[in-house]
């Protein structure tokens, strides 16, 4: 093998580790916000749920407008997990992630395997090429 296929071949190996990182942190960056609208989604909920065994002949008009106010906070926290899908994107860049991983390691196969046999080494970008198209 040639010294550019080997230079080409380390170049799609940085950049297939630069597209998997970048997956790796935004699959990271989606769950966190997923998560930063969930939890006091969830904790309001609860919050909201409780007050329901409350006895309402006892509670004062103010008390009755915070539990409102709370479950339309929560409402509109839900609606804008829903609405942005983060679960749903934080799967879809963990497949990726996952996918650009495969590709790396037969990359790093092809390098280790480059000195040993030319043909090998041919289908195996052919392979590589095959996956990435």
């Amino acid at each position: 093998m040639s010294d550019s296929n080997i230079k080409l071949l380390v170049l799609w190996y940085h950049k297939c580790k630069l597209f998997y990182k970048c997956h790796r942190d935004s699959a990271d960056y989606y769950d966190k916000y997923n998560k930063i609208l969930g939890f006091p989604a969830i904790l309001i909920n609860i919050f909201n749920s409780t007050s329901l065994f409350a006895n309402y002949q006892n509670i004062s008009q103010v008390f009755v407008i915070i539990i409102a106010i709370f479950s339309l906070f929560s409402t509109m926290l839900s609606a804008a997990q829903n609405y942005f899908e983060f679960t749903k994107l934080k799967d879809q860049h963990s497949k990726l992630m996952i996918e650009y991983s495969k590709i790396l390691f037969s990359i790093e196969k092809i390098i280790i395997l480059v000195k040993n046999d030319d043909k090998f080494l041919v289908y195996m970008c052919v392979f590589i090429i095959s996956i990435i198209a």
